[in-house]
């Protein structure tokens, strides 16, 4: 959820309740908020992915229709995020795979 809508949904709350919140104590309270939200996207990310390794790749298209299939997610827009925390950490692996590989062949050459 993106921080300016957080600050929304604050100004709202203290519209309906009357409550007064300094914007240092609003700003804590958003990056409160933000930090939940991706720690849920990263939790149930991770789960799936210890549970169906297999099933997903580097295609975020595909991930989305993975994840569609095996969970039941109604919001699309956590489906997007989970999606692409599964795409890039996915992409991230396989790039430390290749470097990895690239200096272990470089290596051999040397010896």
């Amino acid at each position: 959820m993106h921080v300016y809508y957080l600050n929304i949904i604050i100004d709202i709350y203290i519209e309906i309740f009357r409550v007064y919140i300094d914007n240092n104590h609003k700003d804590k309270i958003v990056k409160f908020l933000y930090i939940n939200s991706m720690d849920r996207v990263k939790r149930l990310s991770i789960q799936l992915l210890e549970n169906y390794p297999d099933r997903f790749s580097t295609n975020f298209e595909e991930n989305k229709k993975t994840i569609l299939s095996l969970a039941i997610i109604r919001s699309k827009i956590l489906r997007n995020k989970m999606a692409g925390y599964i795409t890039s950490k996915l992409t991230r692996e396989a790039d430390q795979e290749k470097s990895h590989s690239d200096s272990s062949e470089s290596q051999m050459e040397e010896s």
